[in-house]
């Protein structure tokens, strides 16, 4: 069954497998933990944290377009199929934040400040009742 979903998901070179899609009637919401190397409270001084987000829920889906792939020509070992959580960002029904401060020393010059980790719990819900998505509720 993934080889057809991933080749119905095919696009510039990649075969990709989303999880919540459409014609599944999933959605899903997203809870974040966002750690850095910033003091709590910081959010609007150390970058423009929705812009962040955006980026890293745009992660969780296949590219738009080629540029999306920059750096990413052809899939690497492993990556074929390519595994996303969504078919498309209009699918996460919910999400939460919190950001805090990343105490892992850092370890590799100027560019390190830059790091975070993210801590990513997805809840994956149906928006319609069907058989097949039923088995996504709790």
């Amino acid at each position: 069954m993934q080889e057809v979903i991933a080749d119905a998901h095919s696009r510039f070179g990649y075969r990709f497998v989303p999880l919540v899609r459409r014609d599944w009637f999933l959605l899903c919401s997203l809870n974040v933990l966002f750690l850095r190397r910033d003091f709590p409270g910081s959010v609007f001084q150390a970058g423009d944290i929705d812009n962040r987000i955006k980026t890293l829920i745009d992660t969780l889906r296949p590219p738009l377009n080629e540029k999306e792939l920059t750096g990413h020509k052809t899939p690497g070992e492993g990556e074929n199929p390519f595994f996303v959580l969504m078919e498309d960002d209009n699918l996460v029904s919910h999400f939460n934040v919190e950001a805090d401060t990343l105490l892992k020393p850092p370890t590799g010059g100027d560019t390190d400040r830059h790091q975070v980790h993210l801590v990513i719990e997805a809840d994956i819900r149906p928006h319609y009742a069907t058989s097949f998505s039923l088995s996504f509720s709790a």
